[in-house]
């Protein structure tokens, strides 16, 4: 389905996070966050990811296509912008400061796998976000983190591990849920800038 939804519509996500979180700020009416196209009220799952200075300052989503994108999309940026428990919720003297990203996510594919090898070669580089499960414990990486870090498959299944309080090198020796999923990122050039859609490369 995320495919499906043209890159104008991608675009009106950023403007849509960047207004919610504006509005919780009150720097401006909950009536004038603009309305999501049809396209959104499909159900899907989000990311929104808040940077400052290129350092990350909040990333929060809703992974699992039980609600409507444009659900998802609301959840995602104000915990991102509020309930990040890594960060201080954002406040209204850097909102200009910060760039948003939203990443929609495609449908969640567990991977089968007999052996370690067979798990590392299902992952691609620059096209597979991850998440493991195991014992109510989970973690999940965006595609893009992996680019950006410059990490090779094993590399992003150990710190997908470590993000679920694992082992690093639990994939290789336990029997755990992975699962892998595609995703297109729509994000602003410079704070409340272009809005572009971002194309990874491994």
């Amino acid at each position: 389905m995320i495919h499906k939804i043209s890159e104008e519509d991608g675009k009106k996500a950023v403007i849509f996070s960047r207004k919610m979180i504006e509005s919780k700020l009150s720097l401006i009416q909950p009536e004038e966050i603009p309305e999501f196209p049809d396209s959104f009220k499909k159900e899907g799952g989000a990311f929104v990811t808040i940077k400052k200075e290129g350092e990350l300052r909040g990333c929060m989503g809703r992974p699992l296509p039980n609600q409507s994108l444009e659900e998802a999309i609301k959840e995602a940026a104000t915990s991102a912008a509020f309930k990040d428990p890594r960060f201080s919720a954002v406040n209204k003297n850097e909102i200009e400061d910060l760039n948003i990203e939203v990443t929609l996510l495609g449908p969640l594919e567990k991977i089968e796998y007999d052996r370690p090898h067979e798990l590392k070669e299902s992952i691609e580089i620059g096209k597979h976000g991850l998440l493991v499960e195991r014992n109510g414990r989970s973690g999940l990486l965006l595609p893009q983190v992996a680019v950006d870090q410059e990490w090779d498959s094993t590399d992003f299944l150990s710190q997908v591990c470590m993000k679920a309080g694992l082992r690093p090198d639990a994939w290789f020796d336990e029997n755990l849920d992975f699962y892998r999923f595609g995703g297109r990122i729509f994000m602003e050039t410079d704070p409340n800038k272009k809005i572009v859609e971002k194309k990874l490369r491994s």
